[in-house]
């Protein structure tokens, strides 16, 4: 039968199949869907749009300086960090990926290597982007100007996690309100991100909420694989794969922030607060702290190995690339299964739940 025979018989009100099992919705239905578009759409992509809007307004607000940062001849770069994040970037691309922590114009003439930053991923970061647009070999000028750009560009990226965060403790609305108040911020964050400020300071509010938003995804993410003591012991390791992925990321973020600003350190110390009373909630809750576990323990580890690289200095300087960073990292690793292990001897023993919290706390 053709199909404007068929058509013919089909009811304006009504649903129709016709041969071929093709739908074709009746006319009050069509106006019920022509209605609802709009308002779904708005739903599904209205927060999306908004905050890649923010990011948008965010760089422009911070590219406004640009005329006083680029000339015919040269990069002007603002304040005196800036400078020598030029040498160390400049170093970093023509030996990339080495480093050096040594800059022989800061205490001219004695130069120094006793500043936090110096060769980090913050150089890192605009060396690799230099090298690779510039085709293995990038002028002195184009290494500038990715330098100069880079701190904007920081600023405007934080808007990300940032919604990120905030959509995991509200919703996705909550998340935009969030980055609407982030951009309106003005003080510190924005001096550091405008163009030209070519300091690590400016890549700090984003990798730092990176951390922050790879954590906490980590632990949503192995909460709702979920996973007990008995799959871990049988090694079914296929049941904790998302968990072991989302936590291998969360030691990446960690790391990230972690070698860009080495007193960064502290960030662990507020993750180990939040473990600790965590697994005293599951505990007396008589809930399986192995998710909670798996997810400190690869973040730790992966953290740790990642900072161990960067190590310079065998002593425990916060800031310094040394030891220190990989020790807190793997201490927040094995301070997990302690937990775990006391939470079962308790078990084992009979002791009342409601003892655990005062025990570790």
């Amino acid at each position: 039968m053709p199909l404007s025979a068929a058509a013919d018989g089909i009811d304006s009100n009504s649903d129709s199949r016709i041969p071929g099992d093709i739908v074709i919705p009746g006319s009050a239905e069509l106006a019920t869907m022509v209605d609802r578009g709009p308002r779904d759409a708005i739903v599904r992509y209205g927060p999306l749009v908004c905050l890649a809007a923010f990011v948008v307004a965010m760089l422009w607000v911070r590219l406004q300086p640009v005329d006083h940062v680029f000339t015919d001849s040269t990069v002007v770069f603002s304040g005196t960090d800036a400078w020598y994040h030029e040498r160390m970037t400049q170093y970093a691309v023509d030996s990339f990926p080495r480093t050096t922590p040594f800059d022989p114009w800061s205490n001219f003439p004695f130069g120094t290597g006793r500043h936090s930053a110096f060769g980090g991923l913050f150089d890192q970061l605009v060396a690799l982007i230099a090298f690779v647009i510039g085709l293995g070999s990038p002028s002195d000028r184009l290494v500038a100007a990715f330098l100069a750009v880079a701190p904007a560009v920081f600023g405007a990226l934080t808007a990300i996690p940032t919604y990120l965060i905030v959509k995991q403790l509200t919703d996705r609305w909550g998340g935009i309100a969030a980055v609407a108040v982030l951009a309106l911020i003005g003080g510190g964050f924005l001096h550091r991100t405008l163009v030209g400020a070519a300091d690590h300071q400016s890549a700090e509010p984003l990798f730092a909420t990176v951390a922050i938003a790879g954590f906490a995804l980590a632990i949503t993410t192995a909460y709702q694989e979920g996973g007990s003591i008995d799959e871990l012991r049988e090694r079914r390791w296929t049941r904790f794969r998302l968990t072991a992925i989302t936590g291998v990321l969360s030691g990446v973020s960690l790391a990230a922030y972690l070698l860009l600003w080495p007193p960064g350190v502290l960030l662990v110390a507020p993750f180990a607060a939040f473990v600790a009373v965590q697994f005293a909630r599951e505990h007396i809750a008589g809930r399986s702290l192995v998710p909670l576990l798996v997810v400190s323990v690869l973040t730790g580890i992966t953290a740790g190995l990642l900072t161990l690289l960067y190590a310079r200095t065998t002593t425990l300087e916060a800031t310094a690339y040394s030891l220190l960073q990989p020790v807190v990292a793997f201490g927040f690793a094995v301070g997990a299964p302690v937990l775990f292990l006391v939470s079962r001897w308790s078990e084992r023993k009979g002791y009342d739940r409601r003892y655990y919290p005062p025990a570790v706390l």
